[in-house]
């Protein structure tokens, strides 16, 4: 049965993966601050807190990028700030999760370099491990790392949700396509998740069917 299908889901067998909820993306004076993000970011705490009382895990990414950059891969050919050594540097201060969400005892936090929080990653080995069945994906981007990272816990047969008040994007410009507002690409992609991956709910609806 499907998490679309459930009406209750087990806190106990759910982790509550925090993407790449860094410094780099949501402080306003960073220069990529992902606005959206920054938005949600205050009412986070409340929301984790809840699910750590339910008896939920929660695991946080960390994108980080080697300061030698001999693990940045095709991340440079489509991310100039990383690529100028300025976002995402391991061990850099801007790399670390944001203080509003830091991470508590009990916490999980793993380092990541591509864009899904499975690749390359020990996610898989501690999801199995201890026994989750739902994972559900928050944080920035929707577009990026959130939608890969939900995509994949899919293929590996965990029922997924994303909360949509709890995951954000920037707006896109290209020459060959137009321009697309963070709204409207939020939008796109959670209708495209909706109808091939995950349980698209907000936290307050989550936090409804937890038993």
């Amino acid at each position: 049965m499907s998490l679309c299908q459930q009406r209750h889901i087990d806190p106990r067998t759910t982790a509550i993966l925090v993407i790449d909820m860094q410094a780099d993306f949501l402080e306003p004076t960073s220069g990529v601050c992902v606005e959206s993000g920054y938005q949600f970011l205050p009412k986070m705490p409340a929301f984790l807190d809840a699910c750590r009382d339910k008896g939920a895990t929660i695991i946080y990414s960390k994108n980080v990028i080697r300061p030698d950059q001999r693990d940045i891969g095709k991340a440079g050919e489509f991310c100039e700030p990383i690529k100028a050594g300025i976002m995402c540097v391991d061990g850099a201060p801007g790399a670390e999760i944001s203080p509003v969400i830091a991470p508590k005892p009990g916490d999980i936090v793993l380092k990541k370099s591509k864009y899904s929080f499975f690749y390359g990653t020990d996610l898989l080995n501690i999801l199995t491990t201890i026994g989750i069945k739902t994972v559900i994906c928050t944080g920035v981007c929707t577009d990026c790392c959130v939608f890969s990272t939900a995509r994949d816990a899919g293929q590996y047969n965990f029922d997924v949700g994303l909360l949509s008040d709890f995951t954000g994007t920037v707006a896109y410009s290209d020459p060959r396509f137009g321009t697309f507002s963070a709204e409207e690409v939020k939008n796109c992609f959670l209708a495209t998740m909706a109808i091939s991956t995950a349980d698209i709910m907000t936290s307050g609806e989550l936090l409804s069917r937890f038993v």
